[in-house]
């Protein structure tokens, strides 16, 4: 299933159901109140889509973040900031001005463990994990 559906848990409906944007399905979700709030979705392809899901006008998708050469598998925002971190199949770890859809920086990964994850801590700093923290 390829669907997104955002529900509102203090007022109890549904608020939208978001479908078409991944064609194998939503992989992963991460959400930052920032701005009117944004919404990252990553699925089975190489790029992921930034959402303004509070947009009561217009359209809700804003923008798609593109660069990476493989399948991205996690992204998560740095703690409140407008900045998100995507890592993909080869280990690229890439991080994201959500605000204007760019990448500030690429990090080619030396890691050799097939990451899982990525697990934010606080403003500056994030851990990519696979089957143990790297």
């Amino acid at each position: 299933d390829s669907k997104i559906v955002l529900y509102s848990l203090t007022e109890r409906y549904l608020v939208r159901i978001i479908e078409g944007e991944h064609s194998k399905g939503a992989r992963r979700l991460s959400y930052c109140p920032l701005n009117g709030g944004y919404l990252i979705s990553t699925g089975y392809e190489v790029y992921a889509n930034v959402w303004c899901p509070e947009a009561v006008v217009g359209e809700i998708l804003v923008g798609k973040l593109k660069g990476h050469s493989r399948p991205i598998i996690d992204n998560k925002f740095i703690g409140s900031s407008p900045f998100n971190v995507t890592i993909d199949e080869s280990r690229e770890i890439r991080i994201w001005d959500i605000r204007i859809c760019t990448c500030l920086e690429v990090v080619k990964s030396r890691i050799y463990t097939v990451p899982q994850g990525i697990v934010s801590l606080s403003n500056h700093v994030f851990w990519v994990y696979g089957k143990k923290f790297i």
